[in-house]
């Protein structure tokens, strides 16, 4: 059912605020008609690219990606045995030729033989997204930790990416986007988390900017957070860690990261966070996640302030027409969660599109405890190139 057709509201939570300011392309196939069908969108010129629930794709086994160990993939590709559309080919009018994978980063180096035991991508029967019959789910699994919990290790990642493609050298704009999928939380993250250790979040999306090279300037991220009480909430927030830049103790030691405009990692408060009320997140249950983004109009004269540690300046930001917006839906009651941003800093230094799309993650330095330690669950996954109703 559209989220638009869901019952009256039992409560609407709203948060945001406004400030001034390697491999070959694929061809797209046409747009089958849907089956079920979509209702069409309240705004006539958002246009859907992609709906899956992932009936009828294929993971891949586990290949790596380079040497060392601490980098794999698993193609999760094929047409939708519901909808008509392919992943990845559909997205291809919309965001240009991309791939779609899941990237797995261990906690220490393995081998391709081991990797599965570690993190796998499963597609599986689900309980969400009800009346579509043969509806599936991604399941993405880490079953246990190898080291201890926390410390801000970024490791491990199992991270489903739609990665788009350079065309001609460059990777083309993207002005807009909205994403929607379903997904269930799992009911013990609140004792997965751990805030003294350095495991308190579990990233739910993250969309990073990038340079042909692999290198961005710009992330947009949702996350559950955990506080030093043990409560739950969502942080919506932007900053500059899109693998563009260095950390502080990087800094410290002479280091410049590969965008010299792009300073230390601003992950924290970044160039803006909005968060929700504490004890907020649901878990255990069926929740439509919705993320929108609109670039403002690129400006393309250098700045005269550079951001902290950066060695080469930025270009100027318009900090008035970016939007930023994410409404998080309880299935059952229909109560809604936004976090809406207007204005303020919705770009990077450089001004680099948004070309790795992770729709969904298993990105958490937490742990159960058991098997599995941790994981994630996303079906009814969506992309348009603009969001087909008024989100607020």
């Amino acid at each position: 059912m559209p989220i638009s057709c869901l019952s009256p509201l039992n409560r609407r939570l709203s948060i945001g605020g406004s400030s001034g300011c390697m491999d070959e392309p694929v061809n797209p196939e046409p747009d089958p008609p849907l089956d079920p069908p979509v209702d069409p969108p309240d705004n006539p010129a958002a246009n859907l690219a992609l709906r899956t629930y992932f009936a009828g794709l294929t993971v891949s086994a586990p290949f790596e990606v380079g040497s060392g160990g601490i980098n794999f993939q698993q193609n999760i590709t094929g047409t939708d045995t519901i909808t008509g559309f392919h992943v990845p080919n559909s997205l291809a009018p919309v965001i240009g030729p991309c791939l779609s994978y899941s990237q797995l980063i261990p906690e220490v180096a393995t081998t391709v033989g081991a990797i599965s035991g570690q993190l796998n991508n499963i597609i599986q029967n689900t309980t969400m997204c009800g009346g579509v019959a043969g509806a599936k789910e991604l399941y993405q699994v880490q079953y246990s930790r190898i080291k201890p919990v926390g410390g801000y290790t970024s490791r491990p990642q199992n991270d489903f990416h739609f990665r788009r493609l350079a065309v001609n050298g460059a990777i083309p704009p993207l002005p807009s986007l909205y994403v929607k999928k379903h997904i269930i939380l799992p009911a013990n993250l609140g004792s997965i988390l751990n805030y003294a250790l350095g495991a308190n979040y579990y990233v739910v999306s993250d969309f990073k900017t990038s340079n042909p090279a692999g290198y961005g300037d710009y992330r947009l991220s949702l996350q559950v957070l955990e506080d030093g009480a043990g409560q739950l909430y969502w942080k919506f927030s932007a900053d500059n860690a899109a693998n563009g830049g260095v950390t502080q103790s990087q800094a410290n030691a002479g280091a410049v990261g590969a965008i010299p405009s792009v300073g230390v990692y601003n992950i924290g408060d970044g160039f803006w966070a909005l968060r929700s009320a504490m004890n907020s997140v649901i878990l255990g249950e069926e929740l439509i996640v919705e993320i929108y983004f609109k670039y403002p109009p690129l400006i393309w004269t250098r700045a005269v302030v550079k951001e902290n540690g950066a060695t080469a300046f930025p270009y100027q930001r318009n900090t008035v027409d970016g939007r930023s917006t994410c409404v998080i839906t309880r299935v059952s009651t229909g109560e809604k969660i936004i976090l809406d941003k207007q204005g303020g800093i919705q770009c990077g230094s450089e001004n680099l599109p948004q070309a790795r799309l992770m729709v969904n993650l298993t990105y958490c330095e937490g742990s159960s405890g058991s098997n599995p330690a941790v994981w994630s669950k996303c079906s009814g996954l969506e992309v348009w190139d603009d969001a087909p109703y008024d989100l607020v």
